[in-house]
């Protein structure tokens, strides 16, 4: 492989945001916090961590076979004291295709609700690794 004649590398520079791109930068920051944090402001929202070494840490104890995210020795479930109904103990398994609109629906909806749901994709409607676990 060969340069072409005249070829000049560029000069690298540090990145710089200009004065008219700091208003599209900052309403991004502004809706990326905001969609973060609204889980935190979920009416009746707590947080459920596991005992490590004997210690309470917060709220009440995620049972062994109830779905928890782990961090490490820590295992870590939320909670609403205010839903309608019990919340499920395991994750709703939903099958998608990532590109369907249809899938992207479900994939709003589900989060607008607060629901625990486990995502298994499907590229392709019929191949990848949970096909076969879906047409079984």
């Amino acid at each position: 492989v060969k340069l072409p004649d005249g070829f000049k590398a560029p000069t690298p520079k540090p990145l710089q945001i200009g004065d008219s791109e700091i208003p599209d930068l900052l309403s991004g920051a502004a809706a990326l916090a905001v969609r973060l944090a609204t889980g935190t402001f979920v009416l009746g929202w707590r947080p459920c961590f596991a005992e490590v070494g004997g210690v309470k840490l917060f709220g009440s104890e995620p049972g062994a076979g109830e779905y928890a995210l782990s961090f490490g020795p820590v295992r870590f479930r939320d909670d609403s004291s205010v839903l309608p109904a019990a919340r499920p103990s395991k994750p709703i398994v939903v099958y998608e295709y990532e590109s369907s609109p249809f899938c992207r629906k479900v994939r709003e909806m589900c989060c607008l609700l607060d629901l625990e749901v486990e995502y298994r994709p499907v590229p392709g409607a019929r191949g990848g690794a949970f096909a076969k676990e879906l047409f079984a």
